[in-house]
């Protein structure tokens, strides 16, 4: 049996993903080896899911805990419409990014969040956008987007 996890790991270990700034509102990853390729540059697929996960972070902290669960009460469901993505330098393990989220439009039944992708020198990395679509869980069909949500996002 192996010895368990001490409370809190030292400082050596970092997370892979955090919150680093609510206003404007930042997470600052951390490229993992096993995000890259043989030629030691991030997959591009990885980077969709380092959007995604900036995404959810910022939405989980306008509906806490969980913007998906809070949908969900309200009977809607948040697929992806659309996925924009313009990446403008390579990263490699161990380099930061930091994904700056902003709400880039809400519509009547979808709202778009954009992230800007920045090395901490500030140098440009990416630029994304994604529109979700508030969707029905019962017939499938979009609906408006609930005002609670509308208003969270404002």
């Amino acid at each position: 049996m192996s010895d368990p996890l001490p409370a809190t790991l030292p400082a050596t270990l970092p997370a892979t993903e955090a919150v680093v700034s609510l206003a404007p509102f930042v997470v600052r990853r951390r490229v993992a080896f096993g995000d890259c390729d043989p030629a030691g540059i991030v997959y591009t697929p990885r980077y969709g899911d380092y959007i995604a996960g900036a995404f959810f972070l910022f939405l989980d902290t306008r509906f806490a805990p969980s913007f998906v669960a809070r949908l969900g009460a309200l009977g809607v469901v948040p697929p992806a419409r659309r996925v924009e993505m313009d990446l403008l330098r390579p990263l490699t393990p161990g380099d930061y990014l930091d994904l700056t989220v902003t709400v880039a439009d809400v519509g009547r039944s979808s709202y778009t969040l954009s992230a800007h992708g920045a090395t901490l020198a500030g140098d440009a990395v990416l630029e994304a956008k994604t529109t979700m679509v508030t969707v029905s869980m019962e017939t499938r069909r979009p609906v408006s987007v609930p005002d609670a949500f509308r208003e969270a996002l404002s």
